[in-house]
Order: C-alpha cells, then sequence, then structure tokens
C-alpha cells in the first residue's frame, strides 16, 4: 500500500493518474505549441509516475481442486513486487496437495518451489526430495511426483492447468487466476493481500 500525506493509495489510483496523464499529453500534443506540450510532458510524467515508485510486498493463498485426478492444492506465497512491476522476479511459494474427500489411498503432499529452477517435495511429512525443476522437465517431474503419490487418474489437461495457476499464484496476485479463469480445475478460493 502506498501512502501520501496519511492517505493510503492504491495500485488502482496509480494506474488511473498514469492514464489520466497520459491521455493530458496526448490530448496537448495534438493542440499545444511545442513550447507548451514540453511543459505539460514534464508535468505529466511527473504526476503520472509519482506515487507508484515503491516496492509492494504480498501474501497469496489459493485453493484449486482438480476433480478428476482427485487432489486439492492450496498455494501460499509470500514476495515483493519490484518496483515497476506487475509480478515478482523469482517466483516461491509452498504448495500442499491432499486427496479429495473421495479418493483413498493417496498420500498428502508438499512441494517447495524456491525459484524457476529448484524445488524439493515430501510425502505426509517423510524428508524431502530435491529435483531439478525447469520448464523442460517441470510436467514430467511433477506428474511423476503425484503418480508415487497415488494419484492414478491424471488427467493431462488438469495437470497442465495446475502448474499453470501455481506458478500464476507464486508469481504475485496480478497473475493468480480467479474463478471464471480456469477451464479444468475448480477455483475454491483466492485470498490475497499487499501490504
Amino acid at each position: 500500500m502506498l501512502f501520501c500525506n496519511g492517505v493510503a493509495l492504491s495500485s488502482d489510483w496509480c494506474i488511473a493518474k498514469w492514464a489520466r496523464a497520459r491521455n493530458l499529453l496526448f490530448i496537448h500534443s495534438m493542440t499545444c505549441h511545442k513550447k507548451v506540450f514540453n511543459v505539460i510532458s514534464v508535468v505529466g510524467l511527473v504526476f503520472g509516475f509519482w506515487g507508484c515508485d515503491s516496492e509492494r510486498p504480498f501474501h497469496s493463498e489459493a485453493i484449486y481442486q482438480a476433480p478428476k485426478a482427485g487432489y486439492e492444492m492450496t498455494i501460499s506465497a509470500t514476495g515483493v513486487v519490484p518496483v515497476g512491476a506487475d509480478i515478482v522476479d523469482v517466483p516461491s511459494g509452498n504448495v500442499e496437495f491432499r486427496p479429495l474427500a473421495n479418493q483413498q489411498g493417496k498420500k498428502r503432499m508438499s512441494l517447495v518451489v524456491q525459484s524457476e529452477t529448484n524445488a524439493s517435495y515430501q510425502f505426509d511429512g517423510e524428508n524431502a526430495a530435491a529435483v531439478e525443476w525447469d520448464f523442460r522437465t517441470r510436467k514430467a517431474i511433477f506428474n511423476e511426483i503425484l503418480t508415487q503419490a497415488g494419484y492414478n487418474q491424471l488427467n493431462a489437461d488438469e495437470i497442465e492447468e495446475s502448474l499453470e495457476v501455481m506458478y500464476g499464484v507464486l508469481y504475485g496476485p496480478k497473475a493468480a487466476p480467479l474463478k471464471g479463469q480456469t477451464e479444468f480445475l475448480q477455483v475454491i478460493e483466492v485470498k490475497q493481500s499487499m501490504n
């Protein structure tokens, strides 16, 4: 949350302020003399960016269900969105998997994502195992881990979308899929806070 003279400013306020300044610049560029345009350009840019130049800490919690595969995943992510960015530079967080109520014999699983290339997992509190977790290997490893946990009815579309929503949440609030934005997974709950 950004503050100016003790008043809380939202990121929507910053976006609206920038859009207004950009529109003013466009209108004046079409009608003003060059000297006036230069002054308006500088003023518009100063006011357009004022208040939007701070890091934004966030915390997200999201729950999604894969009905065909039979698991629910709870994704927790905490990070800081850098100045001028919409998402974090390095996604990280925890993902807890548990069987849906009608699924017997399946293990609970934890996946800890440290970055785009590093992750570790464990079943029901057993010792954690590290895995190479990059864009080339991620899908196959995820499939293998779920199979080891007893999820044998895996659906390729649910697996793909599980990875997409997982990274969406881990990258920050603007990337987290909400209700109506998934095709194969059910969105149970998405809670986000920007500090």
